[in-house]
């Protein structure tokens, strides 16, 4: 877990993630999750925009935004 001042990033498996979670992805960007960007294959299982994060051997970084 990182912890800023004004975020935390946890890292979890890709089935931890949904709809409106905010991640950090490997390109070093901030995006939020859509509708459209999870995609479950067969082989892969499930794939945030197409990346399977190793077959779910990566973690994800999600990222909560502290309000204060």
């Amino acid at each position: 877990m990182i912890v800023g001042n004004d975020f935390t990033i946890n890292y979890v498996h890709k089935d931890m993630i949904s709809v409106g979670d905010t991640i950090l992805c490997k390109d070093n960007k901030i995006r939020t999750i859509g509708n459209s960007n999870i995609k479950y294959s067969e082989f892969m299982g499930r794939t945030l925009w197409g990346d399977s994060y190793k077959l779910g051997y990566d973690l994800v970084k999600r990222v909560t935004f502290n309000t204060n």
